[in-house]
């Protein structure tokens, strides 16, 4: 019989709290069994051959897969493979304030904001929490548009972006938006 090889990829590998994660198997040879550790905690987690898991706590996490043949089995560690992060520092403080159109988005987004709170500018942060770009709201209107580009001119990827606004310095807002 041929020996068994464990390999595997994921569909992603960071993101933020709760994160899902679709695990691809590529392991080859004559395979009987599929033991997946997520945290290498030395526990088995799943024994599905493709996997879907979710991680709820931030952190770095090593994902190990074990596979069995009939005369072998073969392990497969990738360290600190999985990043869980939490978004900080962005407070839903005034949730009502503004909406946000289409959302999700594919070219550009509309903001709009109430009468009474209007922002000085609009900041749009990536999942990281990195400043895409500063929308400045045009004076005498409660509305403005994101057309989906950083400082730099070049169109965002898809994704989760975040927006946050101020007045007078003070946020006092923020939302999510998803990029497609």
């Amino acid at each position: 019989n041929e020996p068994v090889l464990a390999n595997f990829s994921s569909d992603t590998t960071e993101g933020e709290m709760p994160f899902t994660v679709d695990f691809c198997n590529f392991s080859i040879g004559d395979i009987q069994q599929y033991k997946w550790d997520f945290d290498n905690d030395g526990n088995v987690d799943s024994y599905e051959q493709s996997p879907v898991y979710t991680f709820q706590d931030t952190g770095y996490y090593s994902v190990k897969l074990t596979v069995t043949g009939p005369d072998s089995s073969n392990t497969f560690l990738k360290e600190n493979y999985i990043h869980v992060q939490k978004i900080t520092g962005f407070g839903e403080i005034y949730p009502t304030e503004i909406s946000c159109y289409p959302n999700p988005f594919h070219n550009s987004i509309t903001f709009e904001f109430s009468n009474y709170q209007k922002p000085d500018n609009i900041n749009i942060y990536d999942i990281k929490g990195k400043l895409m770009n500063v929308i400045n709201k045009p004076k005498g209107t409660n509305k403005a548009i994101w057309d989906g580009k950083d400082n730099n001119g070049f169109k965002c990827k898809p994704g989760i972006y975040y927006l946050s606004g101020s007045v007078d310095g003070i946020q006092i807002y923020s939302k999510k938006l998803l990029k497609q």
